[in-house]
């Protein structure tokens, strides 16, 4: 997949939730070129509010 200035995307394999992605881009850009990229964690405590025990 090309991305513009000349900069392409390929994914070479997935597995699980992981992929080996090839990013080639022409050597005059300044990037970074080794980077790992990891899934979002998420952070946001439950999903429902866990009830307070009640006092007696």
């Amino acid at each position: 997949m090309s991305i513009g200035n000349d900069i392409t995307v390929e994914v070479h394999s997935a597995y699980r939730g992981r992929a080996v992605l090839h990013v080639r881009a022409p050597s005059n850009l300044a990037i970074d070129r080794e980077r790992n990229f990891a899934a979002p964690q998420n952070d946001d405590g439950p999903s429902a509010p866990t009830p307070e025990p009640s006092t007696k």
